[in-house]
């Protein structure tokens, strides 16, 4: 049985995969009929195995920052959270054999999901985002490295993504 995604720490990492599940970018990237089936491409905390051999996937794990604030006054205690992050990886096929050519559909790709996680961002169920921020990126592994790896030739970009509290 499944575990149920629940409280401060498991809440953003689930609904930013519902975010970049809800982007319809993604989801024709993917195939994906629907949100529910884009989510079998976005990854919580890692990918492995055959979930390596799909064309484009993401993974969405903790970031650096996270705080959370009490204000202490007995029966009337509050919280008040700060800005959070996580940190999402994106991978993608290279399919292109013109190398400028791939670099353009893979920032293309990705600036289009970016675009739809923020017309996404606040509305119930989706993550509050804030900012989000390059990380490291936009990378092509060397010809021998990328032969090396089981997943082949591919782009891969690192984001921040701030958030408010959940």
């Amino acid at each position: 049985m499944a575990v149920t995604p629940a409280g401060l720490f498991s809440l953003p990492v689930d609904f930013m995969r519902k975010t970049i599940a809800g982007s319809s970018s993604f989801r024709t990237l993917v195939g994906a009929a629907n949100a529910t089936a884009a989510l079998a491409f976005v990854h919580a905390f890692s990918a492995s195995g055959s979930q390596l051999a799909a064309s484009f996937f993401a993974v969405v794990e903790f970031g650096e920052d996270w705080a959370r604030t009490m204000h202490a006054g007995g029966s009337n205690n509050f919280f008040e959270s700060e800005s959070s992050s996580l940190q999402v990886l994106f991978h993608q096929k290279v399919t292109k054999a013109d190398d400028v050519d791939a670099a353009y559909e893979f920032t293309n790709d990705i600036g289009a999901i970016i675009s739809d996680m923020e017309q996404l961002s606040g509305t119930a169920g989706f993550l509050d985002i804030q900012e989000t921020r390059l990380i490291e990126g936009p990378y092509r592994p060397e010809e021998d490295e990328a032969r090396s790896q089981t997943n082949g030739d591919f782009y891969r970009i690192l984001l921040r993504v701030d958030y408010a509290s959940v």
